[in-house]
């Protein structure tokens, strides 16, 4: 990430993505019924987002825009690595985080 980012992302900040899960590569993660481990994950064209890091609030991370399908079903999320093996999953506002 560029130093000395620490504004969070206006989609962040007006509430349109939310946090929605931290832990390690592979725990089971689930979003509309989908465990995101269990699928390739495609890289959207979109800008990444900055958050803040759900246990330290102060820190700032950059998130790339994802999806995952099974083929009936298609969704959306932004992850990154915020410490070693440890992802930080958001989502749409609105959008189903499990099922």
């Amino acid at each position: 990430m560029p130093p000395n980012v620490t504004e969070l992302s206006p989609e962040v900040r007006s509430g349109q993505w939310t946090f929605h899960w931290i832990g390690f590569e592979g725990d089971d993660c689930r979003i509309g019924g989908l465990n995101i481990w269990d699928h390739d994950w495609k890289l959207l064209k979109a800008a990444p987002l900055i958050v803040p890091h759900p246990a330290h609030p102060h820190q700032r991370h950059k998130v790339r825009q994802f999806t995952i399908t099974d083929h009936a079903n298609v969704v959306q999320f932004a992850a990154g690595e915020v410490s070693n093996l440890v992802y930080c999953i958001y989502i749409p506002a609105g959008q189903t985080s499990t099922t």
